[in-house]
């Protein structure tokens, strides 16, 4: 199914897609179950066991066993329920199970992924629930729940028979269930991940989540660290940042087996070996404090991606390549935030920032803070000064930019992303934005009249002093220019700066603003 013609999602609020409760479907879609192990032992044969008892159709199921250079073959039974493929690849890193994913994400045949840990036992509902979502969105990244038990006092037999039965729930009712109550935290806070966050996927574990194999490879699969408790959630932030929709299902309940037994002291320890990791590849606040890592483990993501475009924007560039920050990146030619939609970036956000205007140092954190404040995708700022005058700054967030290029290929993706995600709009002076020398090119380019929505062009700039929607404002008419309308509503902006009404407006709302805090 086409992406384009799939249902748009707002944010992150996956509630649009829930079925209704009398509605039925028909499945069609292949679904690759992958699974990473080295050295298996009997937890892989029970899982594969009991997954025998899915109600998703047989012949739409595969599973691929990935092995991560075990010490010896690995040897299934010739009687399950579903084909079952093994690939093996050469163990080269301490933690392969990214790598192991990836193996087995490359070998599968299923235009879904559904990966799963080799001593994890789904409910017999969950690949069905997963592949659900998929119906209507594509960009789906539905995961479940997981629970950790003891399994040693039932055989492989019994614990078939409990999912074939759905009476896991009610065997383990009144024991010692490790539910990952850090989960619940944050699901509750997002509203089971209705609420668009920008550390959502923090709450991603590979042992239990579906996408689509498009998205997949479209991201680059999982980063391949060898370091425990990263790729995970490196993962997560990569479908995230993709546009993807991330979705609780609660229906989809996994019993690992086994509970977990990692000690206080070693915690601490893979806690300080991951956090370079960590804060090279995942730069969002919480993840990244200040800058990278300075002699860091892998190449760092940047925060902002900066593309500079416009004639003559050399000055423009020098002042990006003057900031110190390794937090941001300046794009090698100068294409626009909306071209580089078309491809997935590790980068936060992506700058549309025109020529004529001088990068701004404090800008950064500054935007940071109103995508957090906000929860918008997309901030503008209009530049009012003698260089560059009439231009708009455009940061995108590329989870934003991502989701409307995939959703809508053949629209403006900020226009898009703005009307998924939201826009905040404000004056480049509030975020230290100056203009270069002033020099006849600026104007003469503007006159050139570029597309109503192309970036670097000013519209609905009256809307910066409050910081408003721009669908919200009505759109110009008659023949002007597009220079001529933005110098007609800069000049209706400052009349309305001067006037007490507003000024008492904006004071009410910054007012209201800090009440909210």
């Amino acid at each position: 199914m086409s992406i384009a013609t799939q249902r748009p999602i707002v944010g992150n609020d996956w509630s649009e897609l829930v079925p209704d409760a009398d509605s039925s479907w028909t499945p069609t879609r292949r679904v690759s179950i992958c699974i990473p192990t080295r050295n298996p032992g009997p937890g892989l044969g029970r899982t594969l066991r009991c997954l025998g008892a899915q109600t998703y159709p047989s012949d739409l199921i595969e599973i691929v066993v990935a092995d991560d250079g075990s010490d010896a073959p690995i040897v299934l039974a010739e009687d399950l329920a579903h084909p079952v493929r093994v690939v093996r690849q050469d163990r080269t890193l301490d933690f392969g199970a990214g790598r192991a994913r990836n193996l087995a994400a490359t070998a599968a045949e299923g235009d879904i992924l559904f990966f799963l840990d080799a001593d994890v036992i789904p409910e017999r509902q969950v690949v069905e629930s997963y592949a659900r979502w998929f119906e209507h969105c594509e960009l789906a990244v539905p995961m479940g729940l997981c629970r950790f038990v003891d399994v040693d006092d039932l055989d492989e037999a019994q614990l078939v028979e409990l999912v074939a039965s759905a009476s896991m729930e009610r065997r383990f009712e009144g024991c010692d269930v490790d539910d990952q109550s850090w989960r619940e935290r944050n699901f509750e806070r997002l509203d089971d991940l209705r609420i668009e966050s920008l550390d959502a996927f923090r709450v991603t574990i590979g042992a239990t989540i579906a996408v689509s194999a498009a998205q997949f490879h479209a991201v680059g699969g999982f980063p391949e660290l060898g370091v425990r408790g990263v790729e995970d959630t490196a993962f997560g932030y990569r479908v995230h940042n993709n546009g993807g929709v991330l979705i609780l299902d609660r229906d989809a309940i996994h019993w690992h087996q086994g509970r977990r037994n990692l000690s206080m002291g070693r915690r601490q320890q893979i806690d300080q070996i991951r956090a370079p990791y960590v804060q090279s590849v995942i730069p969002v606040r919480g993840f990244r404090r200040g800058e990278p890592p300075i002699d860091p483990p892998v190449e760092p993501s940047p925060v902002l991606r900066i593309h500079v475009h416009g004639d003559r924007a050399e000055a423009t560039r020098r002042s990006v390549a003057a900031d110190p920050t390794a937090n941001i990146a300046l794009t090698d030619r100068p294409t626009s935030a909306a071209e580089a939609a078309s491809r997935y970036d590790d980068a936060f956000a992506q700058v549309d920032l025109p020529a004529g205007v001088l990068w701004s140092p404090s800008a950064r954190q500054q935007v940071i803070d109103l995508f957090a404040s906000k929860g918008v995708g997309v901030v503008r700022a209009a530049y009012q000064g003698d260089s560059g005058d009439g231009a708009v700054i455009s940061f995108s967030r590329t989870r934003a930019l991502r989701r409307a290029a995939q959703l809508r290929p053949d629209d403006d993706p900020i226009a898009t992303a703005s009307e998924l995600f939201g826009v905040w709009w404000l004056d480049a002076e509030t975020l230290g934005f100056v203009g270069a020398a002033a020099s006849s090119s600026t104007v003469e380019n503007a006159e050139a009249a570029p597309s109503e929505h192309s970036p670097g062009t000013i519209e609905n700039v009256e809307m910066a002093a409050v910081g408003v929607v721009p669908g919200d404002a009505e759109p110009a008419t008659g023949d002007l220019s597009v220079l001529s309308r933005a110098r007609k509503r800069v000049r209706k902006s400052a009349r309305r700066r001067r006037r007490p009404g507003l000024w008492l407006y904006k004071r009410m709302r910054a007012v209201l603003r800090w009440a909210a805090r």
